[in-house]
């Protein structure tokens, strides 16, 4: 999982904007199955080139665990399909992979849960995509940080949805219609800024308590439900 650990730099978005907006060069793929006005949620799912294959194949969980419950292809659910947006973290052009243009075009049976589906790019230069393991260097996640302010900077100008589901490729779902139950979260727990929990992962048990630093040991997992109302 490459660590987050800004998550408050939503409340800066709008100071942000001007100096992390994806650039112009930027390039989007999208088919449509469905059509709605307006979208209570949507979903994001980020990456960078070296978890291409791990976001391909995680597209199979999916369809063993539907992220909306399906009566003849359409959502029972009220509030779907939505749109989902696969956010690389560098250009969208020619080098990107094939298999992820290959998941816009996807015929499974979990495609009808979403309206839409996107490939866009944060546009970041292989200087700014950093992602290392030497926590003592201060750019050691450099580049999902950038991600994920220019994933604000790019909700603040065309996000029509309430909420975003920030969702990694090594996030997968252990049970069906688990979209449409996050969904019914949001309506439990409104109004929030940032639904979701502390790290709960393995990286630190077998270090020592004060091997790890209180930022990472206390960070919040970007994994997440976000409100983007405002």
């Amino acid at each position: 999982m490459r660590q987050r650990v800004a998550r408050h730099l939503l409340l800066a978005a709008a100071a942000a904007a001007a100096l992390v907006q994806p650039s112009a060069s930027q390039t989007t793929t999208t088919t449509t199955t469905a059509t709605t006005t307006e979208a209570a949620l949507s979903v994001y799912r980020p990456f960078f080139a070296g978890d291409t294959d791990r976001l391909v194949a995680s597209f199979d969980r999916w369809n063993t665990f539907l992220p909306c419950t399906l009566a003849s292809s359409t959502p029972t659910h009220s509030g779907f399909p939505v749109p989902l947006t696969l956010f690389y973290s560098g250009t969208v052009d020619a080098t990107i992979d094939a298999s992820v243009a290959a998941v816009t075009t996807s015929t499974s049976a979990w495609r009808s849960c979403f309206s839409t589906i996107s490939v866009v790019g944060a546009n970041l230069t292989a200087a700014m995509d950093q992602y290392h393991f030497v926590h003592t260097d201060p750019t050691w996640n450099l580049g999902p940080n950038l991600q994920f302010y220019r994933l604000l900077a790019l909700l603040n100008v065309s996000n029509r949805a309430t909420s975003v589901l920030y969702l990694e490729p090594d996030s997968v779902p252990v049970k069906g219609g688990w979209l449409e139950t996050l969904a019914a979260e949001v309506a439990v727990h409104a109004p929030f800024a940032v639904l979701g929990s502390k790290y709960a992962g393995h990286n630190w048990d077998a270090l020592d308590a004060g091997a790890v630093s209180p930022a990472l040991r206390n960070h919040l997992n970007g994994n997440a439900l976000y409100n983007v109302s405002s």
